[in-house]
């Protein structure tokens, strides 16, 4: 059995993806499984694309809170200034909404990336602002993968028990085995936890789910991982 899957924008007729997918009759249920996996971990990534871009078009003072949360994921990867921004726009939303679980998550997330670049004059301040906003959003959490996986990488990056955060991202991909990112996040805290080998797995699923999104995040990632595979099995010299 062949299963042929196609995404395509009906507003200008653009081809955005296509796969094939083969398996026996049966394995159906499996590869009704692994169809069904791949086409929501395209169209996830290529909604909050259209999502983010018209938030972005909108005037500032008609946003909400979520509003002003979808601006920020634009300005949340990049320049310092980019950074610097979405934390403007993050701290509004949560001006807004104290307990909003996303925004909370996403500035703690930005606060890592702020200090992995040097980019802060406090890094102290800075590891402490991001640790409350992560902890405050896991206290609004739920079920959400987007609020554990971005908390859980903040707490990773700056310290925290490193067991404590990889199941808060098992948890989070165990409610969406189609999140990409969540995936990816995954394969950075286990190698920071001395799991190169589940990184690995975890990396390459996410670019299975997600291939077009952050080429270069992800072979940086996977290439560590082998790094460390590969120093782990290098005999001891004296």
């Amino acid at each position: 059995m062949r299963i042929t899957a196609q995404l395509i924008d009906t507003t200008t007729g653009a081809h955005l993806w296509a796969d094939r997918f083969d398996g026996s009759l049966e394995d159906v249920f499996e590869l009704q499984d692994k169809v069904a996996s791949s086409v929501a971990g395209v169209i996830e990534p290529a909604l909050r694309a259209v999502e983010i871009r018209r938030a972005s078009e909108r005037e500032t003072r008609d946003l909400t809170a979520y509003d002003l949360y979808l601006r920020a994921l634009a300005h949340s990867s990049g320049s310092k200034t980019a950074l610097n921004k979405a934390l403007d726009l993050l701290g509004q939303a949560i001006d807004r909404d104290p307990h909003y679980g996303p925004a909370l998550a996403k500035a703690a997330s930005c606060r890592a990336l702020i200090d992995l670049s040097g980019w802060t004059e406090n890094p102290e301040r800075n590891r402490l602002a991001a640790i409350d906003s992560a902890e405050r959003a896991l206290q609004a959490a739920g079920d959400d993968p987007d609020t554990l996986v971005y908390a859980a990488h903040a707490l990773a990056y700056f310290g925290e028990n490193i067991d404590a955060t990889m199941a808060l991202v098992d948890r989070a991909v165990g409610l969406n085995p189609s999140f990409a990112h969540g995936w990816l996040i995954s394969a950075q805290i286990k190698i920071w936890a001395g799991q190169p080998d589940l990184a690995i797995e975890h990396v390459e699923r996410a670019m299975r789910l997600s291939p077009r999104v952050l080429l270069g995040l992800h072979s940086f990632i996977v290439g560590l991982a082998h790094f460390f595979v590969g120093a782990s099995k290098m005999p001891c010299q004296n």
